[in-house]
């Protein structure tokens, strides 16, 4: 049959697919990829919520994710707008084949598949936010409600002020000579719980 000929010609050969697979990886692992990333993330994880609900929004800001990884895998590949149409259409048949089965490979596949998963995104927006939710309120407990994005910095005397109005440590506050400190800012505490 002709059209299969004509498509196998036109497919792009295992070895380059592998190669464009180590290349994504490469792209993907660069500080340039991890710097672009982290500002999505934080540009947009406040938009997401805790609950089952998948809401419109998230999709709209899925579809700005796979626009953006798309945008930078096209900029780190040489003739990336050429080799990228080429690559996505050989790609299924490389998975299916034995070429596919390898190790090296299978990292860059996997992080392709969960890139493009909804339910992958959603789930890393909604680690990333309860990471820092965690992170804010345990900072704000020291802080006396006060979070730290805020601009608050912790303070020695405020955290001992606490301590006594809890009743539950005592802490004996001495002058330390400064030549005994490795660090102007450095503190001694003994305390006795």
């Amino acid at each position: 049959d002709w059209r299969v000929c004509f498509r196998s010609s036109a497919m792009m050969e295992d070895t380059h697919v592998y190669d464009i697979l180590l290349q994504i990886e490469q792209i993907v692992q660069s500080p340039t990829f991890s710097t672009w990333q982290q500002g999505f993330i934080n540009a947009h994880v406040d938009k997401f919520e805790f609950g089952d609900e998948n809401k419109l929004e998230y999709t709209e800001i899925f579809q700005l994710y796979e626009d953006g990884v798309e945008q930078q895998i096209v900029g780190g590949l040489p003739d990336g707008e050429t080799k990228l149409g080429a690559f996505m259409e050989a790609l299924p048949d490389y998975i299916n084949s034995e070429a596919g089965k390898k190790e090296e490979t299978g990292k860059a596949i996997t992080m392709l598949m969960q890139m493009s998963e909804f339910q992958e995104f959603k789930e890393m927006m909604m680690y990333v936010r309860k990471d820092r939710d965690d992170k804010s309120a345990s900072t704000g407990d020291l802080l006396g409600g006060t979070k730290a994005s805020d601009g608050a910095v912790l303070s020695v005397d405020g955290l001992l002020d606490r301590c006594f109005q809890n009743d539950w440590l005592k802490i004996d506050k001495k002058e330390v000579e400064p030549e005994a400190k490795r660090h102007k800012n450095e503190i001694y505490l003994r305390g006795v719980m």
